[in-house]
């Protein structure tokens, strides 16, 4: 300890100062053990001097004299940007913390311990202690720690034997601190602790100090001795008044003394300060006896001095009848060194508590707040926490992200944090989550890992949503699960189709075939992409193509896609016969063809609602081929939003099963903005159709029994904008939808065993009917239902 080199900072912007423990001798020597208090500038800044690679901030003692900043009359100097107030980098999260280190380094460098005051009040933000913590890394503080001020004051009050009448376990002390709008108030208890059999007291502290609004607070002083300064300018042009050492030095009860100012035009005024401040009333609206309840004795920290000190600390004393002890403007800085002695030696400097940290995991009673920090948990100041006991969640089967739901007890709104899981996993897997974090060390560390998938996350409390409800209101939302959402089909893609086979040529070999030949094979192309052996396409219906495929084989397949378009332009121009097959080669491609053929099909679209005629809808067959055709191409918000707007224009009663149904079925089911483009009226209207269709179909062959459940499933998904809507129970239509879906489940059951076909049927639907009316009622268990309809 002897030979450590130990600093207490109180850099707060309005009057700073240090502590440390050695004292500069003559010739370069040190001698440690000796308290030295800087007390540094009132008001102070920090100023940037030198050229080039040698330009630096400096703080403390040269920036009190140097010219820097200081208006035009000091020249190049002058310029204000080469000045700043320390109040101003520590309110402001955007300068950066090398120019707050300037402020340190000014009043003291080369500690092996140093702590620094902050005060206790809500305004020191997670944020904030980071900000100061860079700032002393920067200064080369050595090993820092932060402190709050009322903690600071208390430990000075033990050293110091202000509080000898109360030195035991378990006693209360309040402490009234002096802050920029008015005063803080706080409650610490002083603990005893034995540490290798040598006793001494700690105080503890359980809650953030309230701050109460005073025109006695620092910015309101300042703001009076200005007022009086700027008052004896000899003229309107005041501005270099606004600079004069004086007005910090009056706020604050020091002695003034006259000082020449510097005009803009490098003229001189002699400023002959006032004597003394005139400070406003106090005017606390404060419940003393409320807030120091139980205590045993009140301490009043203030950086004034003087008649200004004198005053205040007389209208506080008469407000309380408790015993108040004022402290000297150097307590906290002679407070912090004292922190630092005991951090140097590994001794509790005093115990903090943690802001409560909250999430919601799911158990078997629904919804509930699980505590990441303890209400009751206090720890050694420069200890880190750890949740005792892990949150647990738990990642569905093929989930690739989940929301997180948080409460801070210094927030007023809680959050929802989204994690991105990357890599789905296969199987369900736990997920823990808990906290880390240092008392006064800035922002807690939100973290997660999966165990089972050697994974770790963590979240961003900056980055959530800000949630509009309380967390009270979240829980009971949460409360009931959501309902179910199915999800989006992708039909996947294969090499088998693009490959030779026992059932003849692959569409590699057809591509380069057509692409010898003048007119292609857009038949035998169509025919091949529409296939689907073992389940999967030439294309996903996302425009997906296998790795595999090499790219002259590519550049061949988009070859041909260009001379298609080219005989499209030419039937759409009425140049060209109508023929079916290079459309059908086009939208068997999904979502890779090129956009101009969704713009076709539209004007077809159009067309019809309009009751004219198109080149492209010559036979009901090819009608067919215009609705499903851009139900497979769409990719484009602004095409599917003019492809709803005309399917919901056109009379439903004119609406065909193959055409009008399968088109807005598949535009539902595979794309995530469709579904959100509706409205609730269009909601009603298709599922009138879905009711029709169920109706029609029951005592027959099932043949049409094909685009009608993808559009009541696909109708479900609307639920993406609005989630608690078509649940069975609460919701009209999705009651009307549940009873169809039972009407044609019965109608199979009954009727199952009259032909081979309808057994056949039968045995595929079952199944997948009731899935559906668990996606109904909300409570769906199988995400994939559109893609095992689609298999049907």
């Amino acid at each position: 300890m002897a030979n450590r080199k130990l600093c207490g900072y109180d850099v707060n912007g309005w009057r700073d100062g240090v502590a440390r423990n050695w004292v500069a001798r003559p010739g370069d020597e040190e001698e440690i053990g000796v308290v030295r208090v800087v007390e540094g500038a009132v008001l102070p800044d920090v100023v940037l001097a030198g050229e080039g690679s040698l330009q630096r901030w400096i703080g403390g003692a040269q920036a009190v004299l140097a010219p820097h900043g200081r208006g035009g009359g000091w020249g190049k100097f002058g310029d204000p940007q080469l000045r700043q107030s320390i109040r101003s980098l520590i309110a402001d999260e955007t300068k950066p913390s090398s120019v707050l280190a300037a402020a340190f380094t000014g009043l003291a460098q080369g500690a092996s311990h140093s702590v620094a005051a902050i005060a206790d009040t809500a305004a020191t933000t997670e944020q904030l202690q980071e900000r100061v913590f860079a700032a002393l890394n920067a200064a080369r503080a050595g090993k820092a720690l932060l402190v709050w001020r009322s903690v600071l004051s208390v430990l000075y009050a033990i050293q110091k034997g202000n509080l000898q009448a109360w030195m035991r376990d378990g006693a209360q002390i309040g402490i009234i601190g002096h802050v920029e709008k008015g005063f803080s108030f706080q409650t610490l208890r002083l603990r005893a602790e034995t540490r290798e059999k040598t006793a001494h007291l700690v105080p503890e502290r359980r809650q953030v100090g309230v701050q109460i609004e005073s025109a006695l607070g620092y910015e309101r002083l300042v703001s009076e001795a200005l007022a009086q300064v700027t008052a004896l300018a000899p003229d309107s042009r005041s501005d270099h008044f606004r600079s004069a050492r004086a007005i910090g030095r009056l706020a604050f009860g020091l002695q003034s003394i006259p000082e020449p100012l510097r005009k803009a035009n490098g003229d001189w005024d002699i400023l002959y300060p006032p004597e003394e401040l005139r400070p406003p009333r106090l005017d606390l609206n404060a419940d003393f006896r409320g807030m120091f309840g139980g205590c045993d004795a009140v301490l009043f920290e203030s950086l004034t001095e003087g008649k200004v000190h004198q005053e205040i600390v007389h209208s506080m004393q008469a407000l309380t009848e408790l015993p108040m002890i004022p402290l000297p403007p150097t307590a906290v800085a002679k407070g912090a060194l004292i922190a630092a002695e005991r951090y140097a030696a590994g001794e509790t400097v005093y115990l903090d508590f943690l802001p409560q940290i909250a999430t919601i995991v799911q158990g078997s009673e629904g919804a509930v707040s699980y505590d990441l920090i303890g209400e009751a948990e206090t720890l050694p100041a420069g200890s880190l926490y750890r949740s005792p006991k892990p949150a647990r969640l738990a990642l569905q089967a093929g989930q690739e992200k989940f929301h997180v739901f948080l409460n801070k007890e210094t927030h007023l709104q809680p959050r929802k944090a989204l994690v991105e899981v990357g890599s789905p996993s296969p199987d369900p897997a736990p997920i823990d989550l808990w906290v880390e974090q240092v008392p006064a060390a800035g922002r807690a560390k939100i973290l997660m890992q999966a165990p089972t998938l050697a994974r770790q996350f963590s979240v961003d409390w900056d980055a959530a949503e800000i949630l509009d409800q309380t967390w009270e209101e979240v829980l009971a939302n949460l409360a009931t699960p959501p309902p179910t959402i199915p999800k989006r089909l992708v039909l996947p893609c294969g090499m088998h189709a693009w490959e030779d086979s026992a059932q003849g040529p692959g569409l590699i070999s057809l591509l380069d075939a057509s692409a010898r030949i003048k007119r292609p094979d857009w038949d035998g192309l169509a025919t091949k992409l529409s296939s689907r052996p073992f389940g999967q396409y030439c294309i996903s219906s996302d425009g997906e193509i296998p790795h595999e495929v090499m790219g002259d084989v590519l550049a061949q397949l988009d070859e041909l896609t260009v001379r298609a378009l080219a005989e499209m332009r030419g039937m759409v121009a009425g140049d060209r016969a109508p023929d079916t097959a290079p459309l059908r080669f086009l939208t068997w491609q999904f979502r890779r063809c090129p956009p101009e053929v969704g713009e076709w099909l539209l004007d077809a679209w159009t067309a019809r609602t309009q009751g004219r005629s198109h080149p492209l809808a010559t036979t009901g067959n090819a009608w067919v081929l215009i609705r499903q055709g851009f139900g497979r191409i769409a990719s484009l918000a602004d095409q599917e939003r003019r492809a709803i707007e005309l399917l919901l224009r056109f009379p439903s009663e004119r609406w065909s099963w193959r055409e009008e149904t399968a088109a807005i079925a598949f535009l539902l089911s595979r794309s995530d903005l469709s579904p959100t483009i509706l409205e609730r009226a269009d909601v009603e209207t298709l599922g009138d159709r879905v009711l029709k269709e169920f109706r029609q179909s029951v005592g027959t062959e099932y043949t049409k029994f094909q685009y009608a459940p993808f559009l009541l499933v696909g109708l479900l998904r609307w639920r993406l904008k609005s989630s608690l809507s078509v649940v069975v129970g609460t919701d009209q239509l999705a009651d009307r939808m549940a009873r169809a879906v039972e009407g044609v489940a019965d109608d199979l059951s009954e009727r199952r065993w009259l032909t081979p076909r309808l057994e056949r049927t039968a045995r595929r639907w079952l199944p997948l009917l009731e899935q559906t009316l668990e996606e109904l009622r909300g409570a769906g268990g199988n995400p994939d239902l559109l893609t095992d309809i689609y298999n049907a």
